[in-house]
């Protein structure tokens, strides 16, 4: 059996659902289960980690040789689920100055484009030093093939696992579902300029949210914005499919 090895956030741990009154718990592993009748399955998604904690983990796994150490012949394939990029906890890690990057940007849309175009090219730097298979998978953010362009190492495996549970979803690196700290955080930064767009875009996305939380494949109780067990069927199918047709 190949041998996938999985990271991200909370999309990629599995579905959630109801613990005590208001809380969140994992009630099904997702993904993994799905394809641990094909693949040999490592999920290191952790609930809550920022694209760079997700690379400083990916970094770690490489470094201490862990891959495929019971089995050199048969190659590992990472799976890196993309989160938020706006959140920035380790970015510091790899050299990434968001405060630089808000003094930049020049709207919300540029600001999510230099943080992406960013994290593609540290994560095709670790792919590239560890010589791996790496593919990227739209989760809480949609990936950008045109930025992935420009990092020929890595792969886009599924562009926006959103779009599979809803046709009528258009890509964006933008999330529907905001950061929560997102406005105080922009405004730390002095740009009330991208709080007033910010806040502009949420009002228009609130409907297609509204919309897509009654989809039958999203969250089992109201406000649990992440895919649920028949979700994370429909993306392990696109997973298998598509790894089928390359080695064809």
């Amino acid at each position: 059996m190949e041998k996938l090895v999985i990271f991200g956030s909370s999309w990629s741990e599995g579905e959630w659902g109801p613990c005590g009154d208001v809380g969140l718990q994992i009630t099904h592993p997702g993904i993994a289960e799905y394809l641990s009748d094909s693949y040999k399955v490592v999920n290191f998604s952790k609930s809550g980690s920022s694209l760079w904690q997700i690379l400083y983990a990916l970094h770690n796994y490489c470094n201490m040789s862990f891959i495929d150490r019971e089995d050199a012949t048969v190659p590992a394939k990472i799976i890196v689920f993309q989160n938020d990029p706006f959140i920035s906890t380790l970015s510091e890690k790899f050299d990434v100055d968001y405060q630089k990057i808000f003094q930049e940007c020049v709207d919300v849309n540029a600001l999510y484009q230099m943080l992406a175009e960013m994290f593609y090219i540290k994560l095709s730097e670790i792919q590239a030093k560890y010589n791996i298979d790496v593919y990227l998978c739209g989760a809480i953010s949609d990936v950008d093939p045109r930025l992935v362009a420009y990092c020929p190492g890595l792969k886009v495996l599924c562009e926006s696992w959103v779009k599979l549970l809803d046709p009528a979803h258009t890509p964006s690196l933008i999330p529907l579902n905001w950061y929560r700290d997102t406005l105080p955080i922009v405004r730390s930064y002095g740009r009330m300029d991208l709080c007033e767009e910010i806040i502009d875009i949420s009002d228009r996305n609130f409907k297609d949210l509204q919309a897509r939380l009654e989809c039958k494949y999203i969250g089992i109780q109201f406000g649990d914005y992440h895919p649920n067990r028949q979700g994370h069927e429909i993306l392990a199918n696109h997973i298998k499919d598509y790894f089928r047709k390359i080695k064809q």
